[in-house]
């Protein structure tokens, strides 16, 4: 199962809101789909804070300078580990389908 769960974007109350996008995905498993949290694979579930930078891009208000300050000091870092881990599951897929044999999936 390759299922990543994104809270976003949080701006205040992250904590509590963190915890309650938690249970609302457990009581999700539990009750509507009839699942057993323990017979499941781990969720991964990553939140990202607000950045006004981002907010801005594709609009008349974008600094494309601004952009590539938050690159360059790596200044996103809850935005890495969403990509780092969205990066792991394509390289998995590929990789997968690669030894695949023909006519089988």
């Amino acid at each position: 199962m390759n299922l990543i769960l994104v809270l976003s974007i949080i701006s205040t109350s992250f904590r509590k809101k963190l915890t309650a996008f938690k249970n609302a995905i457990e009581d999700y498993i539990q009750n509507d789909i009839g699942g057993d949290l323990d017979s499941l694979p781990a969720l991964s579930m990553f939140s990202l804070l607000r950045n006004s930078s981002l907010e801005k891009i594709g609009t008349d208000s974008a600094y494309p300078e601004d952009f590539v300050t938050l690159i360059e000091r790596k200044m996103l870092s809850d935005y890495q580990d969403l990509f780092l881990k969205l990066e792991q599951q394509i390289s998995n897929f590929i990789n997968n389908k690669t030894l695949t044999p023909m006519g089988q999936s």
